[in-house]
């Protein structure tokens, strides 16, 4: 997306290249990015995977933001804050915000990325993975837009994504080696 694009291009430049993110590449590429990318059959040398990783490490916590706005969205409905109209108008917009994003990861994986890059495999969890909102989202949000536990469920489920992104984001720069 063009929010996506825009950070990406500001942060991008301020963390690439750091010791920190070239440590977290390497580690990263050590512990299972090379044996999963020799088992995909990608080609790709460990400095080739290291200027991908740090060209690209920015798009996770963007990823992890997204998901906690959405989350915050969702605040007003699950606490039933204000009018219903606006707090379920609210969740519904978390619906379209999130099945937006897959069409747009779908595209850009599609249109960006070659074969040898995305194998087919990757490509077809990709699209379970983003099918779900896609196909779910519209009829779930017009048949029952008004339904608590659709406000609870994007809640959790935006909630859940963003914290376990952040974590996951985290540990990959952390060096567990060092004390302190």
């Amino acid at each position: 997306s063009v929010t996506f694009s825009i950070t990406g291009a500001i942060v991008r430049p301020l963390v690439y290249d750091k010791p920190w993110l070239r440590a977290a590449g390497e580690r990263e590429y050590e512990h299972g990015a090379k044996q999963g990318m020799e088992e995909a059959g990608i080609k790709c040398s460990k400095e080739e995977y290291l200027q991908w990783f740090m060209r690209n490490w920015v798009g996770g916590p963007l990823v992890a933001l997204q998901h906690l706005v959405d989350g915050a969205l969702c605040i007003p409905a699950v606490l039933k804050m204000g009018d219903p109209r606006v707090y379920s108008s609210l969740a519904c917009l978390v619906i379209m915000n999130e099945m937006g994003f897959e069409v747009q990861d779908v595209i850009k994986t599609l249109y960006f990325f070659t074969p040898a890059e995305v194998p087919s495999f990757v490509l077809f969890l990709t699209f379970i993975h983003h099918s779900l909102t896609t196909c779910l989202g519209l009829p779930t949000m017009l048949c029952y837009r008004n339904l608590s536990t659709l406000h609870w469920l994007c809640f959790d489920l935006q909630g859940a994504a963003a914290v376990s992104t952040f974590i996951y984001e985290y540990t990959k720069i952390l060096d567990v080696t060092k004390r302190g």
